[in-house]
């Protein structure tokens, strides 16, 4: 379902902010984490470098997902 939201959403530049969102939500429930990896990693890659505070919450959101994932070095690493 979140999926085919994120496909859907008609509004291409505000799709990093639902990407983040939909990763931080599965993250939190811990599931779906290479999906939440997934998204928090295409959020980051389609927000211009000069929007540093999108891309720093995106980054809070990826170095989250990374945490619950286990991957703790990458988790530090991101954060």
């Amino acid at each position: 379902m979140i999926e085919a939201g994120v496909a859907g959403f008609p509004n291409e530049q505000q799709k990093p902010n639902l990407m983040r969102d939909a990763a931080f939500a599965l993250a939190e429930a811990g599931k779906g984490l290479d999906l939440a990896l997934k998204y928090a990693q295409a959020a980051l890659a389609k927000t211009p470098a000069g929007d540093t505070e999108r891309r720093a919450q995106i980054q809070d959101t990826l170095g989250w997902v990374e945490f619950q994932r286990g991957n703790y070095g990458a988790a530090i690493k991101t954060l």
